[in-house]
């Protein structure tokens, strides 16, 4: 079974890391570290990301499972703060968050499950520290390099400073496209051992989508 609250975080990070703060170019007059220009260009990436869609594979693996758990869908994005994953394998379900709600709705039985969240996109502030300076975000986590960037892709780990039953990760490697500045491949370790990776193949990038794509019809709710 698919783990919620892990795709939820995941697909935050699909999105990318941080808030639309800026660019490469705030800092143009002083000296950056590698680091930093890595950060500053995902930033920038971010801000001219209007929609994407991309297919996804998610691995799971954990003390109870004999085998690893794989999962395969697809992801919508839109700037307004919707994501749509459709996951077709092992079992079909469709996940919709945008800045209030989850949602989740099961195809086969026609019934959903809503949560309303707290504040706009809070799940995402709480866990990743978006709308922080660079500065900031370093002072809440430990980033590094952990391989260097190449004409393809570069690796970045990410460890939160202050440990917390509320983190859902001991550490993150996030493999980021250099291409496009996006994520490519993101691995998750929870504070258990148990760890998730979810491998991104975008399709399209700011092309404009269907008038539908975020709707779903909410038949009956499951319990």
């Amino acid at each position: 079974m698919i783990r919620l609250g892990v795709l939820m975080f995941l697909a935050a990070i699909g999105i990318g890391l941080f808030e639309r703060q800026g660019s490469s170019m705030d800092m143009q007059d002083t000296p950056v570290s590698n680091l930093d220009r890595i950060l500053l260009n995902i930033k920038d990436r971010e801000q001219r990301l209007k929609t994407f869609t991309a297919s996804f594979k998610q691995t799971q693996k954990n003390a109870l499972l004999k085998d690893p758990l794989i999962s395969e869908g697809m992801m919508f994005y839109d700037q307004s703060g919707k994501i749509l994953m459709k996951i077709i394998r092992p079992e079909a379900f469709v996940l919709l968050i945008n800045d209030r709600s989850v949602i989740l709705e099961d195809p086969v039985s026609n019934t959903f499950k809503q949560k309303t969240l707290p504040g706009r996109n809070t799940f995402i502030k709480r866990y990743l520290g978006t709308g922080q300076s660079l500065e900031a975000l370093k002072d809440t986590y430990d980033i590094r390099i952990s391989r260097a960037c190449t004409d393809r892709d570069c690796q970045l780990e990410i460890a939160p400073k202050k440990r917390s039953r509320n983190m859902p990760f001991q550490f993150i490697r996030l493999t980021v496209d250099t291409r496009m500045w996006l994520p490519r491949v993101v691995f998750l370790e929870e504070p258990n051992g148990d760890t998730t990776m979810i491998e991104m193949t975008y399709h399209t990038i700011n092309d404009p989508l269907p008038a539908d794509t975020f709707r779903i019809e909410m038949l009956k709710e499951g319990r």
